[in-house]
């Protein structure tokens, strides 16, 4: 039986007790009264014990005719003069009361039980989901401490400072507590496990690529949170011929005045501004375009320019935000926002990259700052964090099942997708074991440029973000620390928090000695940290 079964169970058989006590004890008053021929006013203390039922009847019949055993009738059915009342009625009047009165403070006492129950069950959930926040649930402490406070990651950044922080070590054995690996770092290379680990099916890693999100944002029907964009030439091209309706002929998709202003070229799964080519003109970027190899052409995609872009210093802006996506669907993003100016001053009738492409913190001459500064960062942050719900919520991702597929992929695809997971998860389970991957996140970097309206366009997506330190740009360098502190804040602490409140052996002290003493988070605002969006 669960506890609260077992609750009402026992305030049922105490309910049947005293309905029982109160029968008994009044059929042993009436039978005794009966037998003993007692009235009212001649009961005595010596009686009480007979009328309370302690002296069985025979008993005292036994004592009062001198050892003759002379029944004595029950009390419904003794003569009336002998129970000296007038009718049979009022005894079962009587017994009623009783019994609904007892039944009405059984249920009473049972429902004051089962809601205290109830109440403190509340709220250790509660308690035990804030522990465990954002994870719906935690492995158990003994998992957990099984593998140690180890952790894997195959590049230098503030996260590992952030590790070392805590008194965690480098994981030496095959399965770590958890890791964070770059993507293009780790290709080709047998890369470690770990139970908190980041992974590319977690939403939403196969939008990295450019072609991706805009097939994405098609499906969802938010192609307007982007510029204009064009998966081939034929479809650019077509957008540029006029229409023609009832009325006459109409220009295009593309206005006149769109065709010749600014236009980008850009390789769809290459990033930090690598792959991307500007041109003034539309029609220049359809010639580049048609000079590419066939087999290269369907890699790229063609993107109009934001118009009247915000400027920092009298260079366009481009602004980084760190987003992290779990399983669930459920999006969080950094407080803290990057915003990164290009090298050379703004022109819009130059097509010079330095001007409208390099925006990476590696290149000289771009510069950086804290979005938290920032003048307009009360009214911007609010409307990239509702752009990001709207791409990557529930509703977008598909609740964020996995692994993550495109909703438009072919059923075939979809089949080929299904079978190849669970083959891999299947080969993973026998090499790594069912620890490795129980908790998977994913960290994406999304570029947005903001018009002069304050109105957030979103450019990419970038899987692999730049968060290692660059010496030529501490500012940067520690703005990416932070925010590797507050993931760790945010996915890591729960688990070490967990095996901090459990009581451990010898042998486990000796392993987890060197954990740091992790705080519990307070709910006072800040300005860092990832909000759930």
């Amino acid at each position: 039986f669960s506890p609260p079964q077992v609750v009402m169970l026992v305030m049922f058989q105490r309910g049947i007790c005293i309905c029982q006590i109160l029968v008994v004890a009044s059929l042993n008053l009436h039978d005794s009264s009966a037998s003993l021929s007692l009235e009212a006013e001649e009961w005595s203390w010596q009686s009480l014990p007979i009328l309370l039922g302690l002296i069985p009847r025979h008993r005292a019949s036994l004592v009062e005719t001198g050892g003759r055993v002379e029944p004595t009738p029950l009390m419904r059915h003794a003569p009336l003069h002998s129970l000296h009342v007038s009718s049979p009625r009022v005894v079962w009047i009587a017994e009623l009361f009783a019994i609904l009165v007892t039944v009405v403070l059984v249920l009473f006492a049972t429902q004051l039980q089962v809601s205290h129950y109830l109440a403190l069950r509340k709220k250790q959930t509660n308690k035990a989901l804030r522990m465990a926040y954002p994870w719906k649930s935690l492995p158990s402490a003994g998992e957990i401490m099984e593998l140690g406070p180890t952790f894997a990651t195959n590049f230098q950044s503030g996260l590992k400072q952030s590790f070392l922080a805590r008194g965690m070590s480098a994981a030496t054995e095959k399965v770590a507590l958890v890791s964070f690996l770059i993507p293009a770092e780790a290709a080709g290379k047998t890369q470690p496990r770990a139970m908190l680990e980041r992974h590319s099916r977690v939403p939403a890693g196969s939008l990295g690529g450019k072609r991706a999100l805009a097939r994405h944002l098609k499906y969802i029907r938010l192609e307007s949170l982007a510029p204009m964009t064009f998966l081939s030439p034929w479809a650019l091209r077509k957008s540029l011929e006029p229409r023609v309706k009832f009325v006459g002929v109409v220009q295009g998709v593309v206005s006149e005045a769109k065709a010749e202003g600014l236009w980008f070229l850009k390789h769809s799964t290459m990033d930090r501004n690598e792959g991307v080519m500007c041109f003034k003109g539309v029609r220049n970027l359809l010639a580049h375009w048609d000079q590419l190899p066939k087999s290269q052409r369907g890699f790229y995609v063609a993107q109009a320019e934001v118009p009247r872009p915000m400027l920092m210093d009298g260079r366009k802006m481009m602004i980084r935000a760190y987003v992290i996506t779990l399983p669930e669907g459920r999006c969080f993003m950094n407080r803290e926002l990057l915003l990164k100016g290009h090298p050379k001053a703004y022109d819009p009738k130059d097509a010079d990259a330095l001007r409208h492409v390099i925006s990476c913190v590696k290149y000289d001459g771009v510069t950086s700052a804290r979005g938290t500064q920032w003048e307009h960062y009360e009214k911007v942050w609010p409307k990239i964090s509702k752009m990001m719900t709207s791409i990557l919520g529930p509703s977008a991702v598909g609740a964020g099942r996995l692994p993550f597929t495109l909703r438009d992929d072919s059923m075939l695809d979809l089949a080929c997708h299904r079978i190849s997971d669970r083959y891999q998860d299947l080969v993973s389970w026998f090499q790594w074991g069912r620890k490795a991957g129980t908790l998977l996140y994913n960290l994406l970097g999304v570029d947005i440029i903001v018009d002069q309206d304050l109105r957030p366009w979103l450019i990419e997506l970038n899987p692999g973000p730049a968060m290692g330190i660059d010496q030529r740009d501490p500012l940067a360098t520690q703005l990416r620390a932070d925010v590797m502190e507050d993931l760790c804040r945010l996915l890591l602490d729960p688990l070490l928090r967990s095996v901090q409140m459990t009581n451990k052996s010898e042998e486990q002290r000796s392993t987890w000695n060197s954990l740091r003493n992790i705080p519990v988070p307070t709910s006072k605002v800040s300005l860092r940290g990832f909000v759930e969006i």
